[in-house]
């Protein structure tokens, strides 16, 4: 009888010509489907509760204006600090935020109409502060100003 030979013990090889595609492919798609961060709050907003909703329209450039006590009150102090983006503004300077805002658009768009202001303000911030804001707005044309809220059932 013959004799078997042993076959050496090699190990199967892994194609990796695809490898590069698929990391592409990976990093594509975490690309598209990750939210990034808007800004990093500076501001301590608890909103009002309020029964009834509505959602800010998609086609309007949006100004977020956050109104609150600051975070770090060490840097900022105890009063009232207005947050717009990633800066802390005082409210004579919503001219400067209004005008980068329309800087910004397509010059097909570029209208102070095609403008929301977002306000997101503390419960507890005194409603004065809250109408200099809108007042300084109006002045400048921003007339569609929405107010965040927490839905209650």
């Amino acid at each position: 009888m013959g004799r078997f030979k042993n076959k050496s013990q090699e190990q199967p090889q892994i194609p990796t010509s695809a490898l590069p595609d698929i990391i592409f492919i990976l990093l594509f798609f975490f690309m598209v489907t990750t939210k990034m961060k808007e800004n990093s709050p500076l501001v301590i907003t608890e909103l009002p509760k309020a029964t009834q909703l509505k959602e800010v329209p998609t086609d309007k450039q949006k100004i977020t204006i956050s109104i609150g006590n600051a975070i770090d009150k060490n840097l900022y102090g105890d009063g009232y600090i207005i947050q717009v983006g990633s800066n802390i503004i005082q409210p004579h300077q919503l001219n400067d935020v209004v005008s980068e805002t329309l800087s910004k658009m397509k010059p097909s768009k570029r209208s102070v109409s095609n403008i929301v202001a977002y306000l997101k303000a503390d419960e507890s911030i005194k409603m004065g502060i809250i109408h200099d804001v809108t007042q300084r707005l109006r002045k400048l044309g921003v007339l569609s100003i929405d107010y965040s809220a927490l839905k209650t059932n």
